[in-house]
């Protein structure tokens, strides 16, 4: 007895076309790996990101301004990740967003923003790296003070939120609804007005993207005509270069080791934002590319803790001992964790 099935246009027809199957059976592998990746990255990310702002919390060494701008990347990356499980399950469910439309609504929204906070962030490190490496620290101190700190973390966050994720909340203006394509909650790209945002969003993205590689640039120029610099003082002043390195020493050398931290964590960012940034806007991928380019979206989400676990030698040394409950080991631990530590001596020696 033939049976009917249906091909990939959604006609009927009374044998399957050639080849069917096997996409069929591809496009099922691909829905299993990519829900289960979404998964995995939101665990990892969450624990990651987390550890990143306790060890910041733990750690006097690691309470500056720079890592005020870096907590603020992990708290952003941080509920990035929360929402990963829920898309990843999402793509796995057969029958839609199994968790209502509120919840669809809500972490589309979060994804949307979190993911915005991050670039804005990553490009507002960048000129704080530019102004640390080649302002004067006359002028880093007028520039970064606490209130005007306080001011650009606000900023950061309150701009992607009103300007991005607000007007997708209104009816008239966006929409954010689950894609039967991707499986996922995002943006409603039928709307009328969504046009308009990705423009504003790509403006912004490139806006960024130019800030960022104009601070690398010009720090590494700076840093090159530097130990020029300092090699034809040396060559005056010696006479012989051969036994004389010139490179930067003390504060200096520990922030561009910090600058070159942070720019690998940006070319990480990058290459993870690329491939969807230019599927989305350059051209209409294949449903199987789109969910794979959403997957390397997120994974920025969990890398940054890995970096500053690998690259990062505080964070490093902090993360160990977390790891295995040394506590004690850290170095200039914070003041609540003194208390917590000489709490804990107390109720020792009482025992």
């Amino acid at each position: 007895m033939d049976t009917q099935t249906v091909n990939l246009e959604g006609t009927t027809s009374m044998e399957p076309p050639e080849g069917t199957s096997f996409v069929y059976d591809t496009r099922s592998q691909l829905v299993v790996i990519v829900g289960s990746l979404l998964i995995i990255i939101g665990i990892l990310g969450s624990f990651g990101n987390l550890m990143v702002i306790l060890a910041v919390s733990l750690c006097r060494n690691l309470q500056n301004k720079t890592h005020v701008f870096v907590v603020s990347l992990s708290v952003a990356d941080f509920i990035t990740a929360l929402t990963l499980p829920f898309q990843g399950f999402s793509v796995l469910s057969e029958t839609g967003w199994p968790f209502g439309n509120g919840l669809c609504k809500l972490f589309g929204a979060l994804l949307i923003f979190t993911l915005a906070v991050s670039f804005f962030t990553l490009a507002a490190i960048a000129v704080d790296r530019y102004i640390h490496i080649t302002k004067s620290m006359r002028l880093q101190q007028k520039i970064y003070t606490r209130s005007s700190i306080a001011i650009m973390v606000a900023f950061l966050w309150l701009f992607p939120f009103l300007g991005m994720v607000v007007p997708q909340l209104i009816p008239a203006t966006g929409g954010i609804k689950y894609s039967p394509d991707t499986r996922t909650c995002g943006w409603d790209f039928g709307h009328p007005m969504h046009g308009v945002f990705r423009n504003i969003t790509s403006a912004c993205a490139m806006f960024c993207t130019a800030l960022i590689i104009f601070c690398y640039v010009a720090i590494m120029l700076y840093v090159r005509r530097h130990i020029r610099e300092t090699r034809d003082i040396l060559r005056v002043s010696s006479g012989n270069i051969n036994n004389l390195v010139a490179s930067p020493t003390g504060s200096s050398k520990m922030q561009i080791d910090i600058t070159k931290n942070m720019a690998v964590v940006i070319v990480a960012f990058f290459l993870c934002l690329l491939p969807y940034s230019c599927s989305t806007y350059l051209y209409k991928p294949e449903i199987c590319a789109s969910l794979f380019f959403f997957v390397l979206l997120t994974l920025s989400t969990c890398l940054n803790p890995m970096i500053y676990a690998v690259k990062h030698p505080t964070f490093k040394k902090v993360f160990k001992c977390m790891v295995y409950f040394r506590f004690h080991d850290i170095p200039r631990p914070s003041a609540w964790l003194k208390n917590i530590l000489r709490e804990r001596n107390v109720a020792s020696s009482r025992a």
